[in-house]
């Protein structure tokens, strides 16, 4: 394509002929034999002198109409192996008729495709393929990029404007739904982990709850009962539970028992009950700790009102204050 719409001769005559006015869609430059150029812009025309005084031999038309010029080339992107597709007008028009008859018979969509390549190959290795927005802003920027205005200046044009559209090309377009399948799978498992990872919070905090309420429990039994409160605690159980708690009354029968033998038998040596009472007292405190599950309730009771046995009819308040504390654990 070119911007030369033709030439026209001078013939030397006595009288010259009249030379047309240019105007704003047509210029005229005129040569000579030594290649001498005489720009005609709009709104000019040569005079008969004009033309004969510099012998002037050729006349060129030159288009100043606006033109667009299309350019789709597939460009390499930051990633090399994935490409973008670009379509990009350009719409010029002559700034100096005298480079373009110096140019020759250039074509000029050749001349613009050209200058053009470089610059969006070098903006194009700035993107990655999910960045393709951002490549076009930049090539449409190139309208006023003063690099790039200049070098359509060198061939004697002016840029009037620059409008693209970019694409990925079958491949890229592939890997880019690849990836981007790739960040909502991402970010589902994330969510999944953050949910999984709520619900084990919540469960140990239940659980642990649960072990406190537990701990509690066993805390009140061991307080209230001594060691015997454990076992009662971690039976696995009713039935295992009430054999402990069997066991235990059991026991505590038998101190019952062994301490009123012996009451009465300082009893029947003739000692008043205060003086048992005070050989109760030494001996309890020479002895190792008892169990106050077997001793809390008989040793706090007067010598007196221990003298005869008498048979345990009733429920062991021991029994059923325990029954209690385990009915509250469970």
């Amino acid at each position: 394509m070119t911007f030369v719409l033709g030439t026209q001769e001078i013939k030397s005559r006595l009288f010259a002929e009249k030379q047309p006015m240019a105007t704003s869609d047509m210029a005229f430059v005129y040569t000579n034999a030594n290649g001498d150029m005489i720009p005609v812009k709009s709104g000019q025309r040569l005079s008969r002198m004009e033309v004969k005084s510099e012998k002037l031999t050729k006349m060129y038309r030159v288009e100043l109409t606006p033109k667009m010029f299309e350019f789709q080339k597939e460009f390499a992107s930051a990633e090399v192996v994935e490409t973008f597709i670009i379509n990009a007008t350009v719409q010029v028009k002559v700034d100096d008729p005298v480079l373009i008859i110096r140019n020759g018979d250039h074509n000029y969509k050749q001349l613009i495709d050209k200058q053009l390549y470089f610059e969006v190959a070098d903006l194009a290795k700035k993107y990655d393929i999910n960045q393709y927005q951002g490549l076009k802003f930049d090539i449409e920027g190139l309208r006023n990029d003063a690099r790039f205005t200049h070098s359509m200046e060198s061939i004697g044009l002016k840029l009037l404007d620059v409008k693209a559209t970019v694409e990925l090309s079958a491949k890229s377009k592939a890997h880019l739904e690849k990836l981007k399948q790739l960040e909502k799978d991402t970010a589902y498992k994330h969510a999944e982990i953050e949910s999984n990872k709520g619900t084990k919070i919540k469960e140990s905090q239940s659980k642990n709850q649960v072990q406190n309420v537990e701990m509690d429990n066993l805390q009140q039994l061991l307080e209230m009962y001594g060691p015997d409160g454990a076992r009662i605690a971690y039976a696995s159980s009713d039935q295992e539970r009430m054999v402990i708690i069997q066991e235990i009354q059991e026991k505590r029968d038998r101190e019952q028992r062994a301490r009123q033998e012996t009451i009465n038998g300082y009893l029947k040596d003739g000692l008043t009950p205060e003086e048992i009472e005070k050989i109760l007292k030494l001996t309890s405190q020479s002895s190792a700790p008892v169990n106050p599950l077997l001793t809390s309730a008989p040793q706090s009771q007067p010598v007196a009102h221990l003298q005869q046995p008498q048979e345990q009819k009733e429920e062991d308040p021991l029994l059923a204050e325990l029954n209690k504390v385990l009915e509250k654990g469970e």
